[in-house]
């Protein structure tokens, strides 16, 4: 990635499939202290992170699904 990005890494990462893989891949890719001011904005509560996922039952998991397609949820969370 910093080859893409000449060595300063991306500003925002939108991690969608939700492999571990990809997410560390994401973070990586972030610039420095990304990640530290967005936990910061989150505590602040100017990051409204728990609007962003929704958690579903595994009876459920239709409707995540129908739910990120619409846009209802960014991150579909099937809870076991």
């Amino acid at each position: 990635m910093e080859e893409i990005t000449n060595g300063t890494g991306v500003d925002y990462v939108v991690d969608t499939p939700g492999r571990p893989e990809v997410l560390r891949l994401a973070a990586d890719s972030l610039g420095v202290g990304v990640i530290p001011q967005l936990i910061q904005l989150w505590h602040d509560g100017r990051f409204p992170f728990e609007m962003m996922i929704a958690d579903y039952t595994p009876d459920e998991i239709t409707r995540g699904f129908d739910d990120s397609t619409s846009g209802k949820t960014s991150k579909p969370v099937i809870i076991f």
